[in-house]
């Protein structure tokens, strides 16, 4: 994965993005809906913790499905598994959005999907670079943004690489699957949470 030219990762991860983002955002929505009229009286922090959990579990399953070959069909199941858990986890991210009154005319989602997959010291490093991520973003803007923070996206997923070498064994690789993805779920999920509550302190 080091042999490939940064450009070549940076883009294969921006359309990895934009087709996480190409989920149902109506689906999302009237699924958010329907969770608060369970709950009228609950705060969204509750509902999206119920959500993490949820959503959490069916990541572990993914990462469980792709240990049970061990190395055998780890080079096919191992890139599905970082597409999949992609998908799962930017859905995860957009409807915790949704849970805190943001939707695509209120918020750029694939810029804040950006700064949730990078992890907790996005800010950070984009004011290393010296970045501000603002309120109203130009399209250039979110896009230098995207290339700093991608490029510490692609340096998690080559940890991940490595750490995925547990699921090496066949059927036992599959406990070290879920336990992976069912931990980067629910990291991802909290730190949804953790932005959309800042957002909403620092836009009062």
């Amino acid at each position: 994965m080091s042999r490939i030219p940064q450009t070549i990762k940076r883009r294969t991860l921006e359309a990895m993005m934009d087709w996480a983002a190409s989920a149902n955002h109506s689906r999302l929505i009237r699924s958010v809906d329907r969770l608060k009229q369970r709950y009228p009286d609950l705060p969204p922090r509750f509902l999206a913790e119920k959500l993490l959990k949820r959503r959490a579990f069916v990541n572990g399953l993914v990462g469980a499905a792709a240990g049970i070959g061990g190395w055998f069909t780890m080079p096919l199941t191992l890139p599905a598994d970082y597409i999949a858990s992609l998908r799962l986890q930017a859905t995860m991210a957009y409807t915790i959005a949704y849970l805190y009154g943001y939707t695509a005319d209120q918020t750029d989602l694939k810029t804040d999907l950006y700064m949730i997959l990078a992890g907790d010291k996005a800010s950070a490093w984009l004011r290393q670079a010296g970045i501000s991520a603002t309120k109203a973003l130009t399209l250039q803007a979110a896009a230098v943004i995207w290339r700093v923070l991608g490029d510490r996206i692609i340096q998690r997923l080559g940890e991940r690489a490595v750490a995925s070498l547990a699921r090496g064994v066949p059927v036992a690789g599959a406990p070290f699957g879920f336990a992976a993805d069912w931990l980067a779920a629910r990291a991802v999920g909290r730190r949804a949470i953790r932005y959309y509550e800042n957002k909403i302190i620092e836009e009062a």
